[in-house]
């Protein structure tokens, strides 16, 4: 049971993560290009 919360854990991680780079990517190219 606790493998599965941890998984959970760093799924939500991941996720937040990739969500992040979203947002930022475009604004960094757009400040450095």
């Amino acid at each position: 049971m606790k493998n599965k919360i941890i998984v959970c854990e760093n799924v939500v991680k991941i996720q937040i993560t990739a969500q992040f780079i979203n947002l930022t990517l475009p604004f960094t190219i757009y400040v450095f290009s």
